[in-house]
């Protein structure tokens, strides 16, 4: 393998190597920004709960005065009939008109705390449905953003996955590619070197090759966001076939330093030349 080859193979490797890893920066991020937005979510929750705990003591508070306020109204009902019925015929028409009068101030006065007390309610129950309503929202909202950053979660786990499968199986067949290529240099060389030399042909030995690995299939539900760039990437890098006779077949050791490889076919028909023809 020439080091241009090799070059190109290891631009190829640092560039997939590459979108991997932006691949994989995107995803944290996306989720880095879900789990963020999900945190103001809980705390707007607690800030209102808080709020509706205040609301509930400002209720319960005013519940109990309005509980004083009525069994004081009851007990002045009933210190009013004691008075009336200790001063009846006792007293003439002015005390009447004056008891008249107190008991319809009673009257307004418990008609006017009554009025308070409704309208305190009124406005505590419209308070309480509306924070309820914007918990209900924050919830809806919150189970929402957990599906959303649940998928996004799993298709960006299944798209690494995908990618990182994509990768190996290019790697594995550009070894494979590379290892026929030094096959071929190698039978090559050797021709040449007994052509030269007036020698018999020799054949390199013949090495055993697995055929290409396919690309892997995605899962069904896993859209492909990026297609054109990976059939670009994985299928324009496939290596080509070898296109030798078929006494000499690919061969599948791709750690053979192929210079080494040529200096052992140059020395054995050295070796084995008669020494006339020496």
């Amino acid at each position: 393998m020439s080091t241009r080859q090799y070059l190109v193979l290891q631009k190829t490797c640092a560039d997939q190597e590459k979108s991997l890893r932006f691949s994989r920066k995107q995803h944290n991020e996306v989720v880095k920004k879900l789990t963020l937005y999900n945190e103001k979510i809980i705390h707007r929750k607690n800030k209102n709960d808080v709020n509706m705990n205040k609301l509930q003591e400002q209720h319960t508070q005013l519940k109990g005065s309005h509980d004083i306020l009525v069994k004081e109204n009851a007990s002045l009902s009933q210190d009013e009939k004691k008075i009336q019925s200790c001063l009846q015929g006792l007293i003439g028409d002015d005390f009447d008109k004056c008891m008249e009068d107190m008991e319809n101030g009673g009257h307004a006065l418990s008609q006017y705390f009554i009025s308070q007390r409704d309208a305190s309610e009124r406005s505590y129950q419209s308070t309480v449905q509306k924070l309820r309503s914007v918990l209900t929202k924050a919830h809806k909202e919150r189970g929402r953003l957990s599906v959303a950053l649940s998928s996004s979660r799993d298709s960006s786990n299944r798209r690494c996955i995908y990618l990182e499968k994509l990768m190996e199986v290019a790697v594995e067949n550009t070894k494979k590619n590379a290892v026929c290529e030094v096959r071929i240099k190698s039978q090559d060389l050797a021709d040449r070197v007994c052509l030269t030399n007036s020698l018999f042909l020799l054949d390199v030995e013949p090495f055993d090759v697995d055929d290409d690995e396919t690309l892997p299939d995605p899962d069904s539900d896993y859209y492909h966001e990026s297609g054109d760039y990976e059939e670009t990437l994985f299928h324009g890098d496939q290596p080509t076939e070898d296109k030798t006779d078929g006494d000499h077949p690919k061969d599948p050791n791709p750690n053979i330093d192929p210079e080494a490889e040529a200096e052992v076919e140059i020395s054995a028909p050295e070796q084995n030349m008669p020494q006339n023809d020496l």
